[in-house]
């Protein structure tokens, strides 16, 4: 697979509005906004909106780790932003960032680094790829009940009252349930991102 430096993605541009975005998804967990189309030539396989995060977040100070069953998307995926980002790749026990392919772990989130009542900011995001996400707006649900969705009810610090989110993704139940054993006391914890394919 051919791996190469990708210039459609401007590091001042796209990445000020992309780093905007997360930011603001992460202070109102449960949040969903758009995150812009960056024109990224991602591996095939891979997705290009959370590369385009990668690609904001990622630089020679933090390190990064890829979930993936392919070994050879895995490979590529590394190369790809060890080549556009100057970040390296490391132990999942070590890694600042840690993308998932996959919906589901197999437990492998027990294994991520948590911060410290002193240093919160040192544990680990996760980047989930999923199918797709909707989300409660303005006590509305934007797609109806679906069987085949994960329904996630969200409460706590950035969320007024209650937030419902609903993820397609196969497997991500049992995710979830591992996510729950690895709660810590606020601030601490594990942050999860999830972005599915069409940037969401």
């Amino acid at each position: 697979m051919e791996i190469f430096r990708d210039i459609g993605f401007s590091v001042i541009y796209d990445s000020q509005r992309i780093f905007r975005i997360v930011l603001d998804c992460m202070a109102r967990p449960g949040r969903i906004n758009q995150l812009p189309h960056s024109g990224l030539r991602a591996p095939q396989g891979a997705n290009p909106y959370i590369l385009a995060v990668l690609r904001t977040v990622l630089d020679q100070q933090v390190s990064f780790f890829v979930i993936a069953k392919s070994p050879k998307l895995c490979e590529a995926i590394r190369s790809y932003l060890t080549l556009n980002t100057g970040s390296c790749t490391c132990e999942l026990e070590k890694a600042d960032f840690i993308y998932s392919v996959e919906p589901n772990t197999n437990g492998q989130i027990s294994h991520l680094k948590r911060g410290s009542v002193m240093a919160p900011e040192g544990s680990a995001t996760m980047i989930y790829d999923v199918e797709r996400i909707t989300a409660q707006e303005d006590g509305t649900v934007r797609n109806l009940q679906d069987s085949a969705a994960t329904y996630l009810l969200l409460n706590g610090p950035g969320i007024y009252g209650e937030r419902r989110v609903g993820v397609y993704a196969p497997g991500f139940p049992d995710e979830i349930a591992d996510l729950i054993k690895t709660r810590a006391p606020f601030p601490l914890g594990v942050d999860a991102v999830l972005v599915d394919r069409e940037g969401g």
